[in-house]
C-alpha cells in the first residue's frame, strides 16, 4: 500500500508531465520532494529546473539554497542565498530582512533566523564550528 507521501508524489509527478515547462509546478514538486531525505536530491533538481524555466520566480534561489544546505552543500547554499539577496536588493523590505540573517549565518549564528525553521543540531553546528573564511572556501 502506498503512503500518503507516495500518492502525493505521484500526483505532483503527473502535474509535471502535463505541464513540463511550468516553473511553478516544478517548484511545488521540488518543495515536496525536498521534505524527505531519500528524495531531497531530486527535489533540488526540480527546483533548479524551475529556476531555469523562470529565473525571476520569487524566492527560488532561497528555496534552492535551503535544499542545498539540507544536503550539506554549504558553499552552494551560500551562493544561492547571495543570489537571492542580489535579486531582492531593489526591494528595500526584502533586502533588509535577508541581509542580516545571511551575514549572521556566516559569523556563526543560527540559520533559522532566516527561515524560522528548526534545523538538526548537526546542521546548525556545521557553520559554527568553522570560521567564515574556511566555510566560504577562502
Amino acid at each position: 500500500m502506498n503512503s500518503d507521501f507516495d500518492r502525493a508524489r505521484e500526483t505532483l509527478a503527473k502535474a509535471v508531465n502535463i505541464a513540463p515547462d511550468d516553473a511553478q509546478v516544478r517548484r511545488k514538486y521540488g518543495e515536496y520532494l525536498r521534505s524527505k531525505l531519500e528524495t531531497r536530491s531530486e527535489g533540488l533538481r526540480q527546483l533548479q529546473k524551475a529556476r531555469q524555466l523562470n529565473p525571476n520566480l520569487p524566492r527560488i534561489d532561497f528555496d534552492i539554497g535551503k535544499t542545498q544546505f539540507d544536503l550539506t552543500d554549504f558553499r552552494s547554499a551560500t551562493d544561492s542565498f547571495e543570489a537571492e539577496l542580489k535579486k531582492t536588493a531593489r526591494d528595500g523590505k526584502a533586502a533588509s530582512s535577508w541581509r542580516r540573517p545571511v551575514r549572521d549565518w556566516g559569523t556563526g549564528r543560527r540559520l533559522d533566523n532566516i527561515t524560522n525553521t528548526r534545523w538538526h543540531t548537526s546542521m546548525r553546528m556545521a557553520p559554527r564550528t568553522m570560521g567564515w573564511k574556511s566555510f566560504r572556501g577562502a
